[in-house]
C-alpha cells in the first residue's frame, strides 16, 4: 500500500529528474543563440507507464517578444530528454491511457491553440484539431479524446475523427471524464453537470449560481 509521503516521495524524484535534465538543455539547444535562457518548466506529466515524464520548456531571448516553448520528453530510466523540435504551450499534455500517444496543445505560429498528437515510439506529429482548443484529456478507455475549443466541450472518436459537441460555455480548466468513459462532468455558468457522450442530454448536479450552494 503506498501511504501520501511515498507519492511525496515519488513526485519529488520525478521533478528532480525532470529539473537535472533540462539542465543539461541550456546551452545546446539547437532554438536561438547562447543568449536565451530558460525561464520556466511547465508542469510535467507522468506516463501512465511510469516511465517517461513530459513536460514544455519554455525560454526568452533578448527581444520582449523572443519567447520559445519545446516539447521535452524525458526518461526516468536513463534520465535522457528528447530534443524534439516540436513547439508548444505552457498547457500540461495528455497521455493516451497505454502510454504510447501524448496530445498537447501546439505553439506554432500557424497552428496556435491546436491539438496535436505525437507517436511516442515513432516520434510522428499528427493534427488533431484546429486553433482555440484547450485542456485535451484523453478517456479512461483511449477510444476518445475530449478537448475545450471556443468554449465548447468537444468528444472526437480517435478512430473515426468525429466530433461530437457536449456543451457550449464551458469553463476549459474544469472538466473531466467519468470512471467508464462514457459520461463526462463539467463546470458552466458555476453549474456542475453531467453528460452522456452518446446522445446525453445535459443535467444539473450542483449550482453555485445563487446566494446559497445547492444540489440541484
Amino acid at each position: 500500500m503506498r501511504t501520501i509521503s511515498d507519492c511525496g516521495m515519488k513526485r519529488t524524484i520525478w521533478i528532480l529528474a525532470v529539473i537535472c535534465a533540462v539542465s543539461t538543455l541550456t546551452s545546446c539547444d539547437p532554438k536561438g543563440p547562447d543568449s536565451w535562457e530558460i525561464d520556466l518548466i511547465a508542469p510535467p506529466t507522468v506516463s501512465p507507464t511510469k516511465d517517461l515524464v513530459a513536460f514544455a520548456v519554455c525560454r526568452t531571448g533578448p527581444g520582449e517578444r523572443d519567447i520559445d516553448v519545446r516539447l521535452r520528453v524525458l526518461s526516468l530510466k536513463s534520465q535522457v530528454a528528447s530534443r524534439m523540435d516540436v513547439e508548444t504551450t505552457q498547457s500540461a499534455p495528455s497521455w493516451s491511457p497505454d502510454g504510447s500517444r501524448l496530445v498537447f496543445v501546439s505553439g506554432s505560429d500557424e497552428r496556435f491553440f491546436g491539438l496535436d498528437c505525437l507517436e511516442i515510439q515513432t516520434g510522428q506529429v499528427s493534427e488533431i484539431s484546429g486553433p482555440s482548443c484547450e485542456t485535451p484529456i484523453f478517456s479512461p478507455d483511449g477510444r476518445r479524446l475530449g478537448f475545450v475549443r471556443n468554449n465548447t466541450l468537444i468528444v472526437k472518436d480517435m478512430k473515426s475523427g468525429q466530433e461530437t459537441e457536449i456543451a457550449h460555455q464551458v469553463n476549459h480548466f474544469a472538466w473531466c471524464w467519468g470512471k467508464s468513459g462514457e459520461r463526462v462532468y463539467y463546470d458552466s455558468d458555476r453549474t456542475l453537470f453531467e453528460s452522456a457522450v452518446q446522445r446525453g442530454t445535459p443535467r444539473a448536479l450542483y449550482t453555485e449560481a445563487s446566494s446559497t450552494p445547492k444540489l440541484v
